[in-house]
């Protein structure tokens, strides 16, 4: 029996049954368009024992089903899925968790669907669902390898298949059928609200699905499409660049790239504003989106302490921009200069100043401190000591006091400090040192004076005034005139019987003799 143009036109209107004995024919529902296409065979391992992987699994028995993650989404009826339901009925279930069969292609109440025959079919004695991903072109495959119910057990078995492309196509693929009394009650593709399907096999017009054995039929669509766009500031770019046009379910990856010096600070996409990142991605695409890529300076923390008894500035955290310097200024206290620097645990010559330059990393300046020193030099000649002796290291700003001690008998002399001399002193104070400096201490003997007299008729040796170092003694010769004697001698006013000799020992004092003399 034909169908006239007019009659076809009308059944598409409420969706589309189709007159599948022609071999050449197209319907559409205003979503799809069906055609007969070459016939193909994919094919899958088919194997009940093979481990279930992310791209291959299986299933069978009666009216069981399972659930496959799908490698990429698949877009049926403007809906974009990542999970497809596959049942031992010869069905692809999108939203229905369970098996089904025989039921309204139009409405079946279930969800959107694939039936590639709309039957009670069974492989609880052979055979199976196999689904399987292949690649090149990237598509899914699902086979049926089962019988009907009607002939359940009588190893009479039909192999069919369904191809889901990534593109959105879809392709039934009938190979082989051995099962002569089954049913259909309608095979082909259905968004389940009565008006959008294409059913390839309805009695009376195509008959069973199992009377299409060696024949493929082709689903297509055109995908809808979207645009992102994207922007970025100044400091930076995004790529690619602008308004762009995806496919519906597709990804797009985005890359953010920051200029040198910065990096991506903020990613807002759709209004809602996301942590900085270098690559973003767009999964599933169903609506139009936008990205906008923010940059900020790249900072590092520098961080700068000082020791006691100086400063460093800037002290603490500082940030620092990327690429750029920071210099630290270091200040000792008055009488301190700085000993060490210590930079990333690197130990350095102390300095006044540091610069880090074209900073890409934290890092940290610890100055330490010491007092400044200066050297004094202390010297004495023969006679004598000074003290301290030699060089002495003495704080700057400090006092550094020196005592200069004569040997017995001797007295200083003189003192000479830094060229200049000195009366004579037993002690001398640097004060407040800002230098260095040297002392030296000469000294001289210590004497006295004795004075020697005699009277008439005599003398005294030696007469006069005498100087004699201290400690030593003097001894003096009283000689009478002929005819007299040494009547008496007055010694520091002392009288003593008279002598020819008086010897005063041990010198310490000045002293005075005078001699006496009588017939």
């Amino acid at each position: 029996m034909r169908i006239t143009s007019l009659l076809l036109a009308a059944i598409f209107a409420l969706g589309v049954v189709v007159f599948c004995s022609s071999l050449s024919f197209a319907a559409t529902d205003g979503v799809y368009t069906l055609a007969e296409t070459t016939a193909d065979w994919d094919g899958t391992d088919a194997n009940r024992l093979k481990t279930p992987t992310a791209d291959y699994d299986h299933t069978y028995g009666d009216e069981a089903s399972l659930a496959f993650t799908l490698p990429w989404n698949f877009i049926f009826y403007g809906q974009s899925y990542s999970r497809i339901n596959v049942d031992t009925n010869g069905n692809i279930w999108f939203t229905a968790t369970d098996s089904a069969s025989s039921f309204s292609l139009a409405s079946a109440g279930r969800g959107p669907v694939i039936a590639a025959w709309n039957d009670d079919l069974s492989s609880n004695y052979y055979g199976g669902a196999f689904v399987q991903h292949k690649t090149n072109p990237e598509r899914v495959v699902i086979q049926w390898k089962t019988e009907s119910y009607t002939v359940e057990g009588e190893h009479r078995v039909n192999d069919l298949e369904e191809v889901l492309f990534q593109s959105g196509s879809i392709r039934f693929d009938y190979k082989t059928f051995d099962t002569t009394n089954g049913n259909d009650s309608g095979s082909g593709i259905s968004k389940d609200d009565g008006t959008h399907f294409l059913n390839l096999t309805t009695d009376p017009q195509c008959g069973n699905a199992y009377t299409l054995a060696g024949r493929s039929f082709l689903f297509t669509t055109t995908l809808p499409s979207f645009t992102i766009t994207s922007a970025a500031d100044s400091n930076g770019s995004v790529s690619p660049a602008g308004a762009i046009t995806v496919t519906a379910g597709s990804n797009q990856t985005y890359t953010i790239t920051p200029n040198a010096g910065f990096k991506v600070s903020t990613l807002v996409v759709d209004g809602t504003m996301l942590p900085g990142a270098t690559s973003y991605t767009f999964s599933n695409i169903m609506s139009d989106h936008y990205i906008n890529a923010y940059f900020a300076p790249i900072t590092f923390t520098v961080s700068g302490a000082a020791g006691p008894n100086g400063a460093i500035s800037p002290v603490g955290a500082t940030s620092v921009t990327g690429g750029s310097n920071q210099t630290y200024t270091i200040t000792p206290n008055a009488g301190y200069m700085v000993s060490i620097l210590v930079v990333d645990g690197a130990l350095l010559p102390g300095a006044t100043s540091y610069t880090f330059t074209n900073v890409s990393a934290d890092h940290y300046i610890n100055a330490y401190f010491a007092p400044i020193t200066f050297t004094i030099n202390g010297a004495a000649g023969p006679n004598g000591a000074i003290s301290p002796a030699g060089a002495t290291t003495v704080p700057g700003g400090s006092n550094q006091i020196y005592t200069i001690t004569p040997n017995a008998g001797f007295a200083v002399a003189v003192l000479v400090v830094d060229g200049t001399q000195l009366p004579e002193a037993t002690s001398y104070t640097f004060t407040n040192v800002t230098a260095d400096h040297y002392i030296n201490a000469y000294f001289a003997p210590i004497t006295f004076t004795i004075t020697g007299a005699a009277g008439p008729n005599g003398i005294i040796s030696p007469t006069g005034a005498t100087t004699v170092p201290g400690g030593d003694n003097q001894t003096y010769t009283i000689t009478p005139n002929g005819g007299f004697t040494v009547a008496a001698l007055v010694v520091d006013g002392t009288l003593l019987p008279g002598a020819a000799s008086y010897t005063i020992t041990n010198v310490s004092a000045d002293h005075y003799i005078n001699a006496y003399f009588g017939p």
